[in-house]
């Protein structure tokens, strides 16, 4: 009996890890359909359109000379952020992140996710949303910070 106990417990340490595992958590969505990743895209192209509208024709073409250095891998994305953050006059930057809370919202919207009354909390400054308006989903990826592996070779 004290066997099948040990046993059982044994089966119950492997079982119960294993099964929490292949639950889904929090960050594990399902992909977008593909209507929802028109609607997002399409978001996305606005949002891109609004930011730039806001700005001076100067500082249109700054922020894609920025943006392209960035992308090229030849600027850092935070340094670049900042220094678009600093040239934009406030009603720009104002302007830039009135357009990314609404392009937020029509994000959550497309993925069906209703979106609280309070959206500035995630949202990015003016510099860092008008770079990650300016580039591709890919280019962005390239960009970030790749995790490092925890196993010794």
């Amino acid at each position: 009996m004290k066997r099948v106990l040990v046993l059982l417990a044994l089966c119950a340490s492997i079982a119960v890890p294993g099964a929490a595992f292949g639950q889904m958590g929090p960050g594990m969505r399902t992909p977008p359909s593909p209507e929802q990743r028109a609607l997002m895209d399409k978001a996305h192209a606005d949002a891109k359109a609004a930011a730039y509208l806001a700005l001076t024709p100067a500082h249109r073409e700054r922020v894609a000379a920025v943006a392209a250095a960035v992308a090229a891998g030849t600027t850092d994305r935070r340094a670049a952020a900042k220094l678009i953050d600093d040239m934009l006059a406030p009603n720009e930057q104002k302007a830039v992140t009135d357009a990314a809370v609404k392009s937020w919202r029509a994000m959550r919207a497309a993925m069906g996710a209703p979106a609280p009354a309070e959206a500035a909390r995630g949202i990015p400054s003016a510099g860092r949303y008008l770079l990650m308006v300016s580039m591709t989903h890919d280019q962005m990826r390239s960009l970030m910070p790749r995790a490092r592996s925890t196993s010794a070779p």
